[in-house]
């Protein structure tokens, strides 16, 4: 991770992390190195929704974030 997660879920709910772990046709390519959600993530399974299956919003309850 070169970017400082620390309170970065709290503060913007999944969005934040769908910021840089997500993807939308504007930021894939410039996002290439942060480590993108499974599509299983995503309604439907479906990466191209670009919207993440409702459980799967809650990102820190499988993904903790490590105290800097």
């Amino acid at each position: 991770m070169t970017a400082s997660h620390e309170g970065r879920y709290e503060s913007l709910g999944a969005a934040g992390c769908f910021g840089c772990h997500g993807g939308s046709d504007e930021v894939e390519v410039f996002l290439a190195a942060a480590t993108p959600l499974p599509a299983d993530h995503y309604v439907g399974g479906d990466a191209s929704t670009h919207e993440i299956d409702g459980p799967r919003a809650e990102c820190i309850t499988c993904h903790p974030v490590a105290q800097e």
